[in-house]
């Protein structure tokens, strides 16, 4: 049987929903209204006609500021985004910040990851602080809201619910650099202009980041196959090249599973100050040498890169 997400229903006079013409299967129930998702999904199989309960909550105003490394609230155009972690049912919350205020309206019960767009080249998360957050990872990002966690509060003016406490985004910012090349395999190395570059957090179970797609960087090879990265967060990293690759496919669980061991491991660290020098990557150009045998049958060029090795970074 497979598994199903189901989004939509028949309401009648009660609070009573039937959902006609379900086939057998393993499901969840959602409950929503509009953009706004009520509830957790419900587990339930459907073999022959059942009866189901949804338990339904009302959303949450979740106010918040984006700060500084000392406090301070920091000014400028920022976009907030809350995406539900949940990846059977997507959704999304923007809202702007207004000097380094804003509030999220309509949260349901979920845990969501925090993320602020537009922010400037070297700038990054370092931690969103929020009491309930959710799991060992959640000061790196990821919030939890539950029925009766955390506290609310009925604004008298608005007869909306918000959470007593507030989210704080910690931005921080690096000067840190990853350089690096990437070559062919000829007996004669190459350099490899136009390479695809993606430098992917830690995919590691342990990792904090391994789930934050903000801490994905990407780039290119310029005309000598040389690339160059400023602003690199601290952490641990896998360095790949591809001839070409799809966009958002390197946010694909499955795919980064098959292709992690011809990474080359990366890690920036902000106490280690090492000389300007170039680690070699060694890449993959399937133009100039036809007869690279394809790794898959999409005929993604990966840089086939057994060894694990510490890129050159320095301040």
């Amino acid at each position: 049987m497979a598994d199903y997400t189901v989004r939509r229903a028949e309401k009648n006079d009660g609070s009573d929903f039937i959902i006609n013409d379900v086939g057998m299967g393993h499901y969840s129930l959602v409950a929503f209204d509009k953009a706004r998702i009520l509830s957790e999904p419900t587990p339930i199989t459907v073999e022959r006609d059942i009866e189901a309960r949804v338990t339904v909550y009302d959303p949450v105003d979740i106010p918040g500021v984006i700060v500084d490394e000392g406090g301070s609230a920091i000014p400028g155009k920022w976009s907030v985004r809350l995406v539900r972690a949940d990846p059977s049912i997507g959704q999304t919350i923007r809202v702007d910040a207004d000097s380094g205020n804003f509030v999220v309206p309509d949260v349901g019960p979920a845990s969501y990851d925090v993320y602020v767009d537009g922010l400037p080249l070297g700038t990054y998360i370092k931690e969103v602080q929020f009491p309930v957050n959710d799991g060992p990872f959640g000061r790196f990002g990821r919030i939890r809201i539950e029925p009766e966690k955390p506290t609310r509060i009925l604004d008298a003016n608005t007869q909306r619910w918000r959470t007593e406490p507030s989210i704080r985004v910690v931005l921080a910012h690096s000067d840190l650099i990853v350089v690096g090349w990437v070559s062919t395999e000829a007996l004669f190395l190459k350099g490899v202009p136009g390479a695809q570059l993606v430098l992917e957090p830690d995919p590691e179970p342990q990792s904090p980041y391994k789930f934050r797609e903000d801490r994905f960087i990407f780039g290119s090879t310029d005309a000598g196959g040389f690339f160059r990265w400023v602003g690199v967060p601290a952490g641990v990293y896998y360095m790949f090249a591809f001839a070409e690759i799809p966009p958002g496919l390197y946010f694909d669980s499955q795919f980064n599973e098959r292709v992690l061991s011809k990474g080359v491991r990366v890690t920036v660290k902000e106490s280690q100050i090492i000389e300007d020098r170039i680690f070699e990557l060694t890449g993959c150009d399937r133009y100039a040498d036809p007869t690279y045998p394809q790794p898959f049958a999409d005929s993604l060029c990966l840089a086939p890169i057994p060894r694990e090795e510490t890129m050159g970074v320095f301040r």
